[in-house]
Parts: structure tokens; sequence; C-alpha cells
């Protein structure tokens, strides 16, 4: 569970800096597409892990709740979530459910990141979409970085060398 709540916090991240450009080109669209749907799988994979855990039709009925656009299904949703979980789960858990932002030790909001900062470090990321989509959100945004990364170029995965051309 705590893999899961981590990968959520890192797409989140990723999100908050990537969505802070103003007028993206469609290259940036693409690639938070796809970070919102690992986002959103990730939500799916802790309800699924929760369901192990304690009583799977009611998680399944939570986790339609949280997924609904009404606030109160979605509140009452997390209400539940929150009265079944231990401190452990419920410290990990609880500030991903109710969306609150992640803040530094002294409590104050983490600041988002350069999109450049970003967009480099999701090259080293595992899923090749991913990877394809950052390099096409490089070269829109900074082609300038595009001669440093010239490894790309002959990467096994032609969905890689294609998104370096």
């Amino acid at each position: 569970m705590d893999l899961e709540a981590r990968w959520f916090r890192k797409v989140r991240a990723q999100l908050r800096s990537i969505n802070a450009l103003e007028s993206p080109p469609p290259a940036v669209l693409l690639l938070t597409d796809h970070l919102q749907s690992h986002r959103d799988w990730t939500i799916e994979r802790i309800f699924r892990l929760l369901g192990m855990l304690f009583h799977q039709q009611d998680l399944f009925r939570a986790y339609l709740g949280y997924v609904s656009k009404s606030r109160s299904l979605k509140s009452n949703s997390i209400e539940y979530i929150d009265n079944i979980l231990n401190v452990g789960l419920r410290k990990t858990l609880m500030p991903i459910l109710e969306e609150r932002p992640d803040t530094t030790p002294a409590g104050k909001p983490v600041p988002p990141g350069s999109p450049k900062t970003t967009l480099l470090a999701m090259l080293h990321h595992l899923d090749r979409t991913t990877i394809a989509l950052a390099l096409h959100s490089l070269r829109a945004l900074f082609p300038e970085t595009l001669r440093e990364l010239s490894a790309y170029r002959n990467d096994r995965a032609a969905l890689i060398r294609e998104a370096f051309l």
C-alpha cells in the first residue's frame, strides 16, 4: 500500500508541475492525460488492495462512490474508508483520498517543480509511453535539451526512437 501511495504522490507532483504551464502544446496535453490515467489506475489499485484486507463488496461500493461525480457519495466513501483503516493505513491513504496537498516536514505545501526538471525525470520512468510523451513534450517546450538526450535516438523501443526524431 505504501508503494502505491508513493507512486500516487509522484504522479500528482508531476501533474502539478506540468499543469503550471500556460498554453501547453498538444504533446504536453497528451502527457497530462496519460499521467491522469496513471493517477486514476493507482486509486483503483489502492481500493483493490483494500478489498483484500476488508469486505470486498463494501470496498467496491466505496470505490464507485469515490470516483462518482457526486460530492456526497465521494465524501461518504472517504468517511467509510477513514472508519475502517488502522492508524498506519489511515496516515498513508487519507491524505491521498482527501486530496490534501503534499507538505514539507514544516507543514508548508510543496511547491511544484519546474516543468523541464519534471520532464527530464520522466525519462527514467519504466513506462515507455511516458518516456515517449516526455520526449515529445521536451521537443515542444525545450528543444535545446534534445542534443543532450541523443542516447534515446538508438533506444531499443521503436516508440521511444520515433519520439526522439
